[in-house]
């Protein structure tokens, strides 16, 4: 996986994937972007804020909301099993933040309680939902040794 640029080309390639990762469900929800600027207001940040690792077969957005102290990984999305995840951990702690996220059940939601079990992150807060049939988690994560600002400290429930 690497770092992506704004290109037409990834553009269409993160919409592919996202195709073929959430064939038959809701989670589609990047299909009427055309423009990066179309993903930024999905990510719901400036363009400047979205940051993109991508392969030929898995991607994630993440919007780095460096001036509120946190990031969000806004979708993390795999056409197959074996995406390298700890190249998607290297990214996320170059980010330096604490970072939010819906984490499937079913999927990264695995990944984060794996990365818990190591001691590599704290979750901050847990809430499940229910979204298309399927249990979701609302998640704050805060990396191991990662400060959390006085900006983030009531997003991430550190209060001082």
């Amino acid at each position: 996986m690497k770092k992506a640029k704004f290109t037409p080309e990834n553009l269409e390639k993160i919409k592919s994937i996202e195709r073929t990762a959430y064939d038959g469900t809701v989670y589609t929800q990047m299909q009427w972007c055309r423009t990066w600027a179309d993903i930024a207001s999905y990510c719901q940040c400036s363009l400047s804020e979205v940051n993109i690792l991508l392969s030929d077969t898995g991607y994630v957005i993440v919007a780095a909301h460096k001036d509120e102290g946190y990031a969000e990984i806004v979708d993390l999305a795999s056409t197959d099993r074996r995406m390298n995840l700890r190249e998607v951990w290297d990214f996320l702690q170059e980010l330096s933040l604490p970072f939010t996220m819906d984490a499937r059940e079913s999927t990264s939601y695995r990944m984060i309680k794996a990365l818990e079990k190591k001691g590599e992150i704290t979750i901050a807060s847990s809430y499940p939902h229910t979204w298309g049939g399927e249990t979701f988690y609302d998640l704050k994560v805060v990396p191991k040794g990662c400060k959390v600002t006085r900006e983030a400290e009531t997003l991430f429930n550190m209060g001082r």
